[in-house]
């Protein structure tokens, strides 16, 4: 790798971007090569931290601005789009979006998804909303229910994915050694934390971010803001950490990957 004072190069993968200029603010054009040695993918980044093109939030979409991020940094040869993706999941300004039809979706094109997640989805699959309530707190159920559009599609949805072999689920309470350690895999990671405790406010905001680098003192992430201005924020490792364990019941981890980097 060779960096000079305004450019650096990094293999990502299967391609070689060419940044010139680069800046947290400035949006980032590449060009792309194909690299393969010994029939294998050689993962090379800049230091460790990924780089993947910055999704705003549209209202009440950091969930599906995650999913978007995610498949732009498995296929950044494709034209993703926040509104193609929009289309897939029946997304309703105002209403929290379960990911279930963007992950088929994902899978479809190749990928495979790791969830680490304390609702029991396979209750909730197999039992409807009933399989659903048994695995959160009544409080934590209602928020759900009355901040989904129409829960009963979504568990339709949810019964087309799950048993799909490309899809596992890990129902626990996840801990911040799950997030090393899944973030350390190949692929992406998003994971979900209170907003209200990392910004030091008041309250309770369920809020999904984009994970790009743990460090021994930071994480760097994605946050899908309304403002747009949530592009590679960085958090003291240890205020994000506690964000993360503070959502009720348990916070959720997904990785999102390609099957030859597994």
């Amino acid at each position: 790798m060779g960096i000079c004072v305004n450019c650096f190069i990094f293999i990502d993968r299967v391609h070689v971007y060419i940044l010139s200029g680069f800046s947290e603010e400035d949006e980032i054009f590449s060009t792309k090569m194909f690299f393969e040695e010994s029939g294998k993918i050689n993962p090379w980044y800049y230091g460790s931290m990924k780089i993947v093109p910055y999704e705003k939030n549209r209202g009440s979409s950091c969930a599906l601005s995650c999913y978007t991020m995610a498949a732009r940094y498995l296929w950044p040869e494709k034209d993703i789009t926040f509104d193609k993706l929009a289309e897939i999941a029946g997304y309703v300004n105002g209403y929290c979006v379960w990911g279930f039809p963007v992950w088929r979706w994902m899978i479809e094109q190749g990928a495979e998804i790791v969830d680490i997640d304390v609702i029991d989805y396979e209750a909730w699959a197999k039992e409807g909303l009933e399989g659903f309530m048994k695995s959160v707190s009544p409080k934590n159920f209602e928020w759900f229910a009355s901040h989904s559009f129409d829960i009963e599609k979504d568990t339709k949805n949810l019964q087309k994915l799950f048993g799909n072999p490309r899809f596992s689920f890990v129902k626990k309470v996840a801990n911040w050694d799950d997030v090393v350690r899944e973030f350390a895999k190949p692929g992406i990671c998003d994971v979900t934390i209170d907003a209200r405790v990392l910004n030091g406010a008041e309250g309770y905001s369920l809020h999904r971010v984009l994970l790009l680098d743990i460090t021994d003192n930071e994480v760097v992430f994605h946050d899908p803001d309304i403002e747009d201005t949530g592009a590679n924020r960085r958090a003291k490792l240890e205020s994000f950490r506690k964000a993360f364990l503070a959502v009720p019941d348990g916070a959720e981890i997904c990785r999102y990957s390609l099957r030859e980097d597994n």
